[in-house]
């Protein structure tokens, strides 16, 4: 009988050390897994980051033009308003005899006063 339990015994022991054995794997095998995921997540992320930075680039590279077109027409823009400036300058002080006058050119009824 002793024979019968010591057997048994060494049969649960070395059960219990396969099944510790293959736990071990297990867990080794999804930590493997895990890292193998994470690093193909990684590489999606950086291939998703370079897909947005092309798309940037090319929109910049289409705008770019628009903008210098932009900026030539402004500075022509100020050339003929400086030169414009130059040659008829606005005086805009509002003076007593100059707002009679801008009065008087307009009908009662459009500037509603009583005269």
């Amino acid at each position: 009988m002793l024979n019968w339990q010591i057997g048994w015994k060494g049969y649960a022991i070395g059960a219990g050390l396969a099944l510790a054995a293959a736990w071990g794997y297990g867990q080794w095998q999804y930590h493997a897994g895990h890292a193998a995921a994470e690093q193909e997540r990684a590489v999606t992320d950086l291939k998703q980051y370079k897909q947005a930075a092309n798309d940037l680039l090319t929109a910049t590279q289409a705008a770019q033009p628009v903008l210098d077109g932009m900026q030539s027409k402004f500075t022509t823009f100020q050339e003929a308003y400086k030169n414009e400036m130059r040659i008829n300058p606005i005086d805009c002080v509002g003076t007593d005899g100059r707002l009679r006058s801008i009065l008087d050119l307009y009908p009662a009824t459009t500037t509603r006063r009583n005269d």
